[in-house]
């Protein structure tokens, strides 16, 4: 997760990063053959079973507040890394496949789903982006929350100080 561990042509660089939270807060996901780490620090690694890193890639975004605990996901082929906004990674390469500027990551981990008849991620501050293109499909859902959202059905629940259910369009 440290400069010193990273490949140098990533060009990340000793740096003092603010986190109430820690540098290993985000949960890591796998796809059974491989597992996929982000860290406070904007490093993104991937790792195959064995322990072997398969690469490594850096965001260098400024850290919000708090420090980062939204998780990557994975979703139709695509590695979906939470920095400050959305950014999909081909989870073989860790090659930038798109970033989506207006897609704030918020602090909760992004919920799957299925809307319109295509697969859609939506974040913890209410914006929902289709998954394929990272088109942003709606904003300011349901009032900001700091707790990943829930999806059962089409009903997306937010849960928070205002806790709210959003029905999506099938």
């Amino acid at each position: 997760n440290g400069p010193a561990d990273m490949p140098p042509e990533l060009g990340m660089k000793p740096e003092k990063i603010r986190s109430s939270c820690g540098f290993a807060t985000p949960t890591p996901v796998s796809d059974g053959t491989r597992i996929y780490a982000l860290f406070g620090t904007g490093a993104v690694v991937c790792f195959d079973l064995s322990g072997k890193r398969q690469w490594a890639a850096y965001f260098q975004e400024e850290s919000p507040p708090y420090g980062r605990s939204s998780s990557p996901l994975l979703a139709d082929g695509t590695l979906i890394v939470p920095v400050t906004c959305l950014h999909a990674l081909d989870p073989k390469t860790g090659k930038l496949r798109g970033k989506g500027e207006d897609a704030e990551a918020g602090y909760g981990t992004a919920a799957v789903a299925t809307s319109g008849g295509g697969r859609v991620l939506i974040t913890s501050t209410g914006i929902v982006t289709r998954v394929s293109d990272g088109k942003i499909l709606a904003k300011e859902i349901a009032p900001r929350s700091y707790a990943s959202p829930l999806v059962q059905g089409a009903v997306v629940y937010f849960i928070g100080t205002e806790s709210v259910a959003v029905r999506l369009a099938v």
